[in-house]
């Protein structure tokens, strides 16, 4: 009788498996930082505010969003008086949140009537800014996949 015997080592994979959320929730801050940067980049620059307050907050708790509303000198809640939202709640990893702090970067994006009537014309940055970073996702987790191997 002719037997084979075969066995399979699963040291490498249980490795790879351990660092497998750790792996994802980088690449996802990668792609994070991406839309963060090519969102301001098509933002309307009048004071800079409105540019410098887009950040992120990740589920593994890093982030520039508090960072980025205290470089723009607006950290007030508009239940205070302020023309800032508090952060977004942390993502479930692997995950971020990429947001705008000021109130008014939606009426920005989007166009807007002022209190007086007139139309003000949208001047898009969010969705231009996603489009753009969105092709780089792939290359992003696979780069931090590749890092496990």
């Amino acid at each position: 009788m002719l037997t084979v015997t075969t066995t399979v080592t699963t040291t490498g994979l249980e490795r790879y498996l351990a660092g497998l959320p750790a792996a994802l929730q980088a690449g996802v801050n990668a792609e994070a930082v991406a839309v963060q940067n090519a969102v301001a980049q098509l933002e309307r620059v009048d004071r800079g505010a409105l540019r410098q307050s887009v950040g992120y907050v990740t589920a593994d708790g890093g982030g520039t969003y508090l960072d980025h509303l205290s470089a723009a000198g607006e950290l007030r809640d508009p239940s205070e008086g302020g023309d800032t939202f508090p952060p977004p709640p942390l993502p479930e990893a692997p995950g971020a949140v990429v947001a705008v702090g000021m109130t008014y970067g939606m009426p920005v994006n989007y166009g807007h009537v002022t209190t007086g009537g007139t139309h003000v014309a949208a001047q898009p940055f969010w969705e231009p800014g996603i489009s753009t970073a969105a092709p780089q996702f792939t290359t992003h987790m696979r780069a931090a996949l590749d890092r496990l191997l």
